[in-house]
C-alpha cells in the first residue's frame, strides 16, 4: 500500500470512470462506468492507412477515448490548491503522458475532490497493465511523492 498521508492533504481514493454526476442538492458524487479494463480491436488491414506503418512495428499510437480521473482528498491544513503531477505509464515503464494540473479548492471544506477529463491516450502497440500514477507535494520546495497508482488493463485484439 502506498503512503497516502502528506502534511496538507491526505489522499483518500482515485478512480477512472466514463463520467461523473454531482447532485446539486446533496453535492454527492456519482461515478458512472468505472474503468478497470479497455479492450481495443485493431484492424491490421486499415492500420497502415491510418498510421502510415504496419501494426506491430513498435511505434506508439493514439486512441480516441474519453474518461475522467477522479480523486478525493482530506484538506488537513485548509489549503487553497493541490500540487500534482499525473503520469500515464506503459507496461514497459515508458511515460506516455505527463500532466501537471492546477486544482484550486475551497479551503473551508475538509473533503475536496479533483477531476481530470482525459480525451485520447497514447499507447504502445502491446497489451498489458498501464498505470496512472499520481504524484503530490506539499510545497514548491518538496519533492513529489507517489500517492496512488491506478492500474488499467488494456487489451489489443487484432482482427
Amino acid at each position: 500500500m502506498l503512503k497516502k498521508y502528506m502534511d496538507k492533504f491526505t489522499h483518500r481514493y482515485s478512480l477512472l470512470c466514463q463520467k461523473t454526476i454531482i447532485d446539486s442538492k446533496t453535492n454527492n458524487l456519482s461515478l458512472i462506468d468505472i474503468i478497470e479494463e479497455i479492450k481495443l480491436f485493431v484492424d491490421k488491414k486499415n492500420y497502415k492507412d491510418v498510421y502510415g506503418e504496419e501494426f506491430g512495428k513498435g511505434s506508439n499510437f493514439e486512441v480516441p477515448i474519453s474518461f475522467e480521473l477522479v480523486s478525493a482528498w482530506l484538506n488537513n491544513k485548509r489549503s487553497k490548491s493541490i500540487d500534482l503531477i499525473i503520469k500515464f505509464v506503459s507496461p514497459s515503464g515508458k511515460r506516455m503522458l505527463e500532466h501537471k494540473p492546477y486544482f484550486r479548492v475551497d479551503e473551508k471544506k475538509h473533503v475536496v475532490r479533483s477531476s481530470l477529463k482525459i480525451n485520447g491516450l497514447k499507447l504502445e502497440q502491446k497489451s498489458g497493465e498501464y498505470n496512472f500514477v499520481i504524484h503530490y507535494r506539499d510545497n514548491n520546495k518538496a519533492k513529489y511523492k507517489v500517492v496512488e497508482k491506478i492500474p488499467i488493463q488494456i487489451k489489443l485484439v487484432e482482427k
